[in-house]
């Protein structure tokens, strides 16, 4: 057997750096301070977590129901809208709730769609979900959800 002899390095291969550590110290770097960044921005100096100081929604009390209404739709046809609004367990103190800004407020909202517009029940549930957010808008969130007693279109 003949033995081979090394063969010696040339120049690039002598220049090349060997395991391209800068490579690596420069991706890591990044990562590592975003790491960190995140930590503290969800941890924060106090140590609680995100969802500790996510504000508790507050609990449902009792239910107002009022007197429905017959409204014209923006197509001419008619809709008797019975409406009940959910109330907190405790109010924020802005007096005691009347339904005429409730009514106000599905009157006007209702009133800009046509009796097609309404008539899915997928429609409706989207209506009511739009209504239940400027209701609580309008009472300072001292409404929290508004309930369809009555839909009736004509």
């Amino acid at each position: 057997m003949a033995k081979t002899k090394p063969v010696p390095p040339t120049a690039d291969e002598e220049q090349a750096p060997s395991g391209g550590g800068k490579k690596k110290l420069l991706i890591a770097g990044p990562l590592v301070v975003a790491l960190v960044a995140g930590w503290f921005f969800l941890l924060g100096p106090g140590g609680g977590s995100a969802a500790e100081e996510v504000k508790a929604a507050p609990e449902p009390g009792e239910v107002l129901a009022l007197e429905p209404i017959t409204m014209n739709l923006a197509d001419g046809r008619l809709l008797k809208l019975g409406l009940a609004l959910q109330l907190p367990l405790e109010t924020s103190g802005h007096g005691e709730i009347s339904g005429s800004v409730a009514l106000d407020e599905a009157i006007s909202f209702l009133g800009e769609h046509s009796y097609d517009q309404l008539a899915a029940p997928a429609a409706r549930d989207t209506a009511k979900l739009e209504l239940s957010k400027r209701v609580a808008e309008r009472y300072h969130h001292d409404v929290l959800e508004v309930y369809f007693t009555e839909f009736v279109m004509q």
